[in-house]
Formats: structure tokens, C-alpha cells, sequence
């Protein structure tokens, strides 16, 4: 034992030699080394082993304050905290509210006791109280937070280029200087006086000297008013020369006037601009341009070459040739597809070239593409592009080439010829919540209420403008590759769950619950 070192404290050994006190000697004491005994729960001041809850800003209530005793003091604290509208508010008031609703709000200053004004109509006190007194019935835009706008849907109307021309002139006639500043008025009264003269004289001929003609120029209104007034007393002859000197006047004066100001002097409207009715009168009403006819429109323009083309005539055909290759066109195309390029597709799809037209294609992804060979470095471009009606049917192509227009139109040929039928709910979103996963893509696509709108990013807002959704939200957590999530959200789109066929596998019958809470007006 002394070999391993141990030891034992003084008080433990001198324990042993103390005899045991004695019962009578008093009582017995119990002690702690290095400590005092206390009470914590005593002194802290807890209740049942808790501590009572600290409020940093003690309010006195109404009864330490005195005022439920004595109810004098809580009427006459009620009325200094009372708000007394003056007859000036109460005229003010009136202007603004009916009798009816004015009655009601004297009925809800009456309702309100002067006990509920003292106990609960107080002010804050706290530090983060307001640093003014407010009710905040109205909405500061520099203090209050900016409430969130909700756009509205508005029918915006296009106008032609003859109603935009229209307008314009309209606008130009208003912001017209009636009589130029500077202008010599002893010039015009001497020129309107010679007109005068000439009119008593049934004369057509007038003399003007330089000064007058450039007073008349400078007004060409006063003088058009000067004329209305004595165009009933003029011959059709004396009428006709008139209108036309004033139409030459403003003819002059129309863009520029004496000082080269941009401010333009008109006269007659209908002299100079054609007149939208009278042309619907001659060629007919108009009629809203379609795809198609801005289609024959763009073959018109191309077969129609101007005088200044660097393009050569084409050659004719070799005399012994002529009618023997000619290619069978068909008669239900109405000479929209004279080359045969959509002959292939029609054969395949089924449709007509009127309805291949009026298909909506889109290219969303192009990549230049390098192939290293023996030869040197080929390259070549793939075109990802989409094709949909609209309503319901969409379809996607992809295509490469060395050359870019060629790689183009067959993507767009092959995306006609892929559409397939999106399952759209109401036709307007998607059923639920779909996820699709292309390579290193995850494109989560979800269905929104009416009025929602497409919030996707402009890739996935094209394919939804083609395929006719119109509600939609969509997520796209990782990789971001055009082609890459092109794929992805088509594949999220074809591969919907089906209400029918999940009704079919449970042996149940479902009910579209929307449908039926809104009597069917759910389009």
C-alpha cells in the first residue's frame, strides 16, 4: 500500500480518535463542508417551484386608478377622452353620407360608454409604439407597406393603319396654332378686304402683293372661315377655284410655318386624308387577317420582284418538255403548297395544308454541333423545335443539319407530325401535380386555379401557349438545359394520371367536385 502512493485527508484520520458526543451533550448539528445551508425557494421567491413572471412595464388598472368606485371620475375621464365632432364635422359629414347612414353614425357614438373608453380605449406605451397618433383608416405610401397589386384582364383593340393615321391627324388638328404669333394684321385685313371686292365683283382673279399672300399663308384658317361665310353667294365655279388656292395655302404651310416652329397650321381634314367609311363603302368591310391569308400574303410579296432585284429571271422550261413533267398538285391545297414541300407530311399526318398552316411551331433550343474528322472539323446545327394547335395537341422535333433553315423546317415538320393529345383539366391546366426527370433535369409541373396565369419560365410558357394550358405553375430544382427540360416538361405532359382509368382501377366512380359546386360554369 505505501508503495502506491496514497493518502487520506486529516479529518478522516482524526475522526477515529474523537470520542462520539453524546446524545444529552445538545443537539445535533448538521453541517456541510465549504458551504452554508439555505433555502433557495424561500429566498427566490417561487411559487410551487416556479418563478413568478416579471413584466418590465406594470400598467396600473382602472380600480388602482380609482375610477370604478367612483363614477364620476370614470364619466368625466370618458369625456376628456371623447372625441366631440363640432357642427363643422358634422356638416362635413353630412356632405359625404346619406341621412340614413348619417343617423347611424350618431347612433354608434351613442352606443359607445364612457367606461369602454377609459378601460380599453387607451394608447400605447410600449417602445415599439407608433411615434404618431394614427387610426389608420387611411394608407401612407411611404410608411405602410405597398399593397400587392392584382392585374386585371383587358381586351385591348388594335387599330388599322388608316384608324392610327386618323388619330394622328386628329391629334395634330387639336395641338394646331389657330393664328401664328408675329403675323402682320394690317396684311390681312387688306387681303380679305381685296377678297371682298373680288366676290361683289364675281371676279376670280385677285392681286395680292407679297405682304398679303404671306399674311394669308400665315392664317389659312381665317381665311377658310372668311370664305364659308360668303360661299353662298359664290358660283360653283368661284367656289371651286377657292377650295383649291386654300388647298395649295395649307398644302404649304402643313409642316412648317414663317418661323420653322414644329407647330403645323390644317385646314380641311377631309381634303387631304382618306375617309375610312368611304373606303369600306368601295372594297368592302374588313375582315380580320388569318394565318393563311398572310401566308398567300408573304408568297405574293416573294413572287413579286422589283425592278432593282440583283436576282436573275427564271429560265423557262425546254420546249420539247413542256407538259410532260408536271407535277400533280392537288386541288384541295387552293395553290398553297405549289412547290409540294408539305406533300410528305400530309400523307402522314392526314391534315390539309390549310390546317398544317394554322399549326403554331416555335424553335426553343439550338446548338452548334462540331464533328472532328480525317477531313477537318464538320459543322452542323440542331434545331429542337415544337408544334401545337392550340387546343390540345402538341408535339416536339428535333433535327440536324449544315444547314440552319434546313435543320429548321424539318424540326418543325417532324414536331407537326409528333402532336399528341395534352389531358387538360377544363381546359385550361393540368390534373394535379406531374414530375418528370430528364437526364440531370427534374421539372415539377402543378396545376393552378382559373385566372392564374402562367408563371413558368418562357420555354415551358411557349410549349404551354401551343398546347392550350393557360393556368400553370412550374418548378425547376436542378439543371437547367433548354433541350434537356424541353424534354422533361413534354414528358410530364403526356404522362398525366387519368381520372377515368384510376376510377376503372378502384371499381369506383369519381365526381369532379368543382364541377359540380359551380353547376358546370367552370370555363
Amino acid at each position: 500500500m505505501s508503495g502506491l502512493g496514497l493518502s487520506r485527508p486529516a479529518r478522516s484520520l482524526l475522526a477515529r480518535t474523537v470520542p462520539v458526543a453524546s446524545a444529552s451533550a445538545g443537539p445535533a448539528v448538521h453541517s456541510h463542508g465549504f458551504h452554508t445551508a439555505h433555502n433557495l425557494h424561500a429566498k427566490s421567491g417561487r411559487i410551487n417551484g416556479r418563478r413568478p413572471i416579471k413584466y418590465r412595464y406594470i400598467n396600473p388598472d382602472a380600480k388602482e386608478m380609482g375610477l370604478l368606485k367612483d363614477k364620476r371620475k370614470m364619466d368625466a375621464r370618458g369625456e376628456l377622452v371623447r372625441h366631440h365632432y363640432s357642427p363643422e364635422e358634422w356638416e362635413a359629414l353630412a356632405e359625404r353620407y346619406t341621412p340614413e347612414q348619417l343617423e347611424a353614425v350618431k347612433l354608434a357614438e351613442e352606443s359607445i360608454s364612457n367606461e369602454h373608453l377609459v378601460v380599453q380605449g387607451r394608447l400605447r406605451n410600449d417602445p415599439h409604439r407608433p411615434e404618431y397618433i394614427e387610426d389608420f383608416a387611411k394608407r401612407h405610401p411611404v410608411i405602410d407597406v405597398k399593397p400587392e397589386v392584382v392585374p386585371r384582364a383587358s381586351d385591348y383593340k388594335f387599330v388599322s393603319h388608316h384608324e392610327y393615321l386618323d388619330k394622328m391627324m386628329d391629334k395634330i388638328a387639336q395641338r394646331a396654332v389657330k393664328e401664328i404669333p408675329g403675323m402682320s394684321d394690317k396684311d390681312l385685313a387688306s387681303a380679305l378686304q381685296l377678297v371682298r371686292s373680288a366676290k361683289e365683283a364675281k371676279d376670280t382673279s385677285v392681286d395680292l402683293t407679297q405682304g398679303e399672300m404671306a399674311a394669308m399663308e400665315a392664317s389659312p384658317e381665317t381665311l377658310e372661315r372668311t370664305l364659308n361665310a360668303s360661299a353662298r353667294d359664290l358660283d360653283a365655279r368661284a367656289l371651286s377655284d377657292a377650295d383649291a388656292k386654300l388647298n395649295d395655302i395649307i398644302s404649304g404651310t402643313l409642316f412648317t410655318d414663317k418661323h420653322g416652329n414644329w407647330r403645323e397650321t390644317l385646314g380641311d381634314m377631309d381634303s387631304w386624308g382618306l375617309d375610312t367609311p368611304e373606303l369600306e363603302k368601295i372594297f368592302g368591310p374588313r375582315k380580320k387577317m388569318t394565318r393563311l391569308d398572310l401566308f398567300r400574303t408573304q408568297n405574293m410579296l416573294t413572287e413579286v420582284r422589283p425592278s432593282y432585284s440583283a436576282l436573275a429571271d427564271e429560265l423557262g422550261k425546254v420546249g420539247d418538255m413542256v407538259g410532260k413533267y408536271q407535277k400533280d398538285e392537288d386541288p384541295d391545297d387552293q395553290g398553297l403548297d405549289e412547290t409540294g414541300e408539305y406533300a410528305a407530311l400530309k400523307q402522314r399526318t392526314g391534315l390539309q395544308v390549310q390546317d398544317l398552316l394554322s399549326v403554331v411551331t416555335k424553335v426553343l433550343s439550338v446548338r452548334n454541333v462540331h464533328n472532328q474528322t480525317r477531313l477537318g472539323k464538320v459543322r452542323s446545327v440542331s434545331v429542337f423545335a415544337i408544334a401545337g394547335n392550340g387546343d390540345g395537341r402538341l408535339g416536339v422535333g428535333q433535327a440536324k443539319s449544315t444547314d440552319p433553315m434546313v435543320a429548321t423546317i424539318t424540326a418543325k415538320m417532324l414536331a407537326i407530325q409528333n402532336m399528341v393529345p395534352i389531358r387538360r383539366y377544363e381546359d385550361r391546366t393540368i390534373y394535379g401535380t406531374v414530375k418528370a426527370k430528364i437526364s440531370g433535369t427534374v421539372v415539377e409541373l402543378r396545376s393552378r386555379p382559373p385566372g392564374f396565369g402562367l408563371r413558368v419560365s418562357h420555354r415551358i410558357f411557349e410549349m404551354c401557349r401551343a398546347a392550350g394550358i393557360h393556368d400553370l405553375s412550374a418548378v425547376i430544382p436542378r439543371n437547367k438545359n433548354p433541350m434537356n427540360t424541353v424534354k422533361a416538361v413534354f414528358q410530364a405532359l403526356t404522362s398525366q394520371p387519368d381520372p377515368e382509368e384510376i376510377a376503372r382501377g378502384r371499381g369506383k366512380k369519381l365526381v369532379d367536385v368543382r364541377k359540380v359546386y359551380f353547376g358546370g360554369n367552370v370555363y
